[in-house]
């Protein structure tokens, strides 16, 4: 459903003559960080009451041992991540449910981003009829992101964040930067599996479908033009 809303308020806002800048973040928790007691007190109005003692349960107290062939270390106290589990996503949910956005720090007449939580793939999308406005928009909740990363021991992997401008503009808008670094501008990007270029035809995407398909029609053809009976193969 995420990549749907994605998707449509690209669309909508192309059909309306409006240029989009999105920016995807490569998210990331700090190995020494997620402080998972303290951020579930902050954001205990997010679960239910009933649940808190279940939650807690799940993630504190954990810890772990190595193996080495038959030698078992001492144990040690899991200080920081999530077990893997259907309840760890959720989690995830709520840890970023406060990320920033520009709410409260807007004119009447301008509008919010449009920010895309899915796990840890984060997006922040902003649409404008002049492309440099909205690319300003985006640098402004840039600027807001740093001050919680820190807060909450996260960090963006600026390399592997992608910048898109939807629209036929060939110039594009001043570079976005986060932490002083800059943020690439690409053609096309990867959101969820998909491929989305900035002419939203889905070229890329349609092609990348179609030669993994034959990828995979190659290794099935020996199998397939055998003789093999059905139950064999």
């Amino acid at each position: 459903m995420q990549l749907i809303r994605v998707l449509h308020y690209l669309a909508s806002e192309r059909n309306c003559d409006r240029y989009t800048v999105a920016v995807f973040l490569d998210m990331e928790r700090l190995s020494t960080g997620c402080g998972t007691t303290a951020h579930i007190q902050a954001n205990r109005h997010l679960i239910a009451t009933c649940s808190h003692k279940v939650v807690a349960n799940f993630l504190q107290r954990r810890s772990f041992c190595v193996a080495v062939d038959d030698v078992l270390s001492a144990p040690r106290p899991i200080e920081a991540g999530v077990p893997q589990g259907c309840l760890s996503p959720e989690l995830y949910a709520v840890y970023t449910d406060d990320i920033p956005t520009l709410h409260g720090h807007l004119e009447d007449w301008e509008d919010d981003v449009m920010l895309a939580l899915y796990a840890d793939d984060s997006a922040y999308f902003a649409s404008s009829r002049r492309a440099d406005l909205a690319a300003k928009r985006i640098q402004r909740v840039l600027d807001q992101l740093p001050e919680w990363l820190d807060k909450w021991r996260m960090a963006v992997n600026v390399s592997k964040t992608a910048a898109l401008l939807t629209g036929s503009q060939r110039n594009m808008p001043d570079q976005l930067r986060l932490r002083g670094q800059a943020v690439e501008w690409n053609t096309r990007v990867r959101y969820l599996g998909v491929h989305i270029d900035r002419s939203l035809r889905m070229t890329p995407q349609t092609d990348h479908v179609i030669q993994t398909s034959r990828a995979a029609r190659a290794k099935l053809r020996p199998i397939l033009a055998s003789r093999l009976p059905i139950s064999t193969k």
